[in-house]
């Protein structure tokens, strides 16, 4: 469970934990009182712009997914020693796409990929 905060020139996460079934959601006046976590995403929208680890690397891209294609989508990247983390986001839908690429041992890639797939309303 993710809780944000957002501000008019970045997105924090203020609260992350694990769910399982009996997990219970804080209250307003918790929620109010925590401090952020990260970054999550930051203003000027800009090639170049930084926070916290991650870099907005491209702008204004397609990027096709089950859902649908997306049109001026706008990249972050984070980079390690021996990994790259990239996010994908599109106006009104926030993050499409994640991609988690590891360098191994073997000299192979590891490449963990999460893809929004589909939108249901209840």
């Amino acid at each position: 469970m993710n809780i944000y905060k957002i501000g008019d020139d970045k997105i924090e996460i203020i609260y992350k934990e694990p769910v399982d079934h009996d997990a219970t959601f804080p209250g307003l006046e918790e929620i109010k009182s925590m401090q952020p976590i990260e970054t999550y995403f930051a203003m000027p929208i800009q090639v170049g712009t930084t926070f916290g680890n991650w870099k907005i690397v491209d702008t204004g891209i397609s990027i096709e997914t089950p859902y649908k294609t997306f049109e001026d989508v706008i990249v972050i990247e984070e980079n390690g020693d021996n990994y790259v983390n990239r996010k994908y986001f599109a106006e009104g839908f926030g993050e499409i796409k994640s991609e988690y690429i590891m360098n191994t041992d073997q000299g192979e890639k590891y490449i963990v990929t999460s893809t929004l797939e589909s939108i249901t309303m209840d």
